[in-house]
């Protein structure tokens, strides 16, 4: 069996809606206290994100499969990557970055 890796962080920036720099930092554990099986080597393994429509939930998830898209050819989906950068951006690329255990 192969190692485990965990996303201790995550940025994304000019990606979909995410015009400015968005950080998912998941070493952030201090209200996940109520439930130890939300913890997992001192990073939240499993968390719940909710919002109103059209704020950018599906682009987030897009943002972190990106990542999966690219480290393996399990997922096959483009329709998601139709317009990949942010339509305020001057610039051409959006910036992806992580960071694991």
């Amino acid at each position: 069996m192969g190692e485990t890796f965990m996303i201790r962080e995550f940025k994304v920036k000019n990606f979909k809606s995410f015009e400015e720099e968005l950080v998912l930092d998941f070493s952030k554990v201090r209200d996940y206290e109520f439930n130890g099986q939300l913890i997992k080597n001192g990073l939240v393994n499993k968390m719940l994100i909710y919002g109103d429509n059209n704020t950018g939930k599906s682009n987030l998830g897009a943002a972190i499969m990106d990542i999966t898209r690219h480290l393996t050819d399990n997922w096959k989906n483009n329709k998601i990557y139709k317009h990949y950068v942010n339509g305020n951006s001057n610039s051409g690329s959006s910036k992806f970055s992580g960071e694991f255990l």
